[in-house]
């Protein structure tokens, strides 16, 4: 079983000032969704409010075959929101309303039955939940999970902030795979420099990543070897939950994405498929009947 730990917002989404859709989101909890569409295992660690959104929230994961025995409701709590304005390419700039009462919980993860453990989003980092996620990593790590880092951390220009570029430098430390976007390594690192995004990567020990950057080419490296993916050409409606989508279909493949170059160059090749198909959508997920 693949388990995802992040947060659960109800997306609004606009186009030229109007709001054109809505949806459940979050960025752990899109990936959660399409890994069930997929026909993976999946569970979604994380808080819900118990008001209507959040409620329906709880019941949209069931509906696509995510497990929610580690989905927790939080009496008292208001539903987080996010309002994502697109461009004219449909590349989404965030703004956030969250309820506080939804970070900084108790949680526990039976490990022993998962085989991977995926972590990102600001969720991960922030002052609240930090040190409880890091614990989690360890306990995983104990039970000989492997473990997922996307930092998925969206318009939080972090690369001033040397205490939060320190945490994802010591979730990186613990984890056998990476996933960023462009975006992600500018944020972090500060800099639109490829050799600097790989340097920060490889200086915290991770030696299998992705670091996908939007219509341009992904690069990967797996064990200091470098493989460049092309991206289709498609017409973009949204590219709200296209890197999650590129998530869940590199970890849809299976848990041997990271035995060997062929089985990798399959999970990123599935991811990218992924990833430009829900960029044709106004969901943030692939649609229950995608098929490669």
């Amino acid at each position: 079983m693949i388990v995802a730990i992040g947060e659960s917002v109800y997306d609004i989404i606009f186009k030229d000032g109007k709001p054109v859709s809505s949806v459940h989101g979050g960025s752990m909890y899109n990936v959660a969704i399409s890994l069930g569409r997929s026909g993976s295992r999946v569970s979604f660690a994380g808080y819900y409010a118990n008001d209507k959104i959040g409620k329906a929230s709880q019941v949209f994961l069931a509906e696509n075959n995510v497990d929610t025995r580690n989905f927790n409701l939080i009496n008292g709590a208001k539903s987080n929101l996010a309002l994502a304005f697109l461009d004219k390419h449909g590349v989404p700039s965030y703004t956030f309303y969250r309820d506080k009462k939804l970070s900084g919980n108790t949680m526990n993860i039976n490990f022993l039955e998962v085989d991977v453990f995926l972590v990102g989003s600001f969720f991960a980092i922030n002052d609240e939940n930090f040190s409880a996620i890091k614990t989690l990593i360890h306990k995983a790590r104990e039970d000989n999970t492997i473990i997922v880092y996307d930092p998925n951390i969206r318009n939080q220009d972090i690369h001033n902030n040397s205490e939060l570029v320190g945490r994802v430098n010591q979730i990186m430390q613990l984890s056998d795979f990476v996933k960023m976007s462009d975006e992600d390594a500018t944020q972090i690192i500060g800099e639109k420099n490829i050799n600097k995004w790989h340097r920060f990567i490889s200086t915290a020990g991770v030696n299998k990543y992705v670091i996908t950057r939007g219509k341009e080419t992904a690069i990967a490296i797996f064990d200091d070897e470098e493989i460049i993916f092309d991206v289709p050409k498609i017409e973009v409606v949204s590219t709200v939950g296209a890197g999650d989508a590129t998530t869940a279909g590199i970890l849809s493949s299976g848990t041997n994405f990271l035995s060997s170059r062929d089985e990798f160059y399959k999970s990123v090749k599935r991811g990218i498929e992924f990833g430009s198909h829900v960029c044709t959508l106004s969901e943030n997920f692939i649609t229950e009947d995608f098929k490669i």
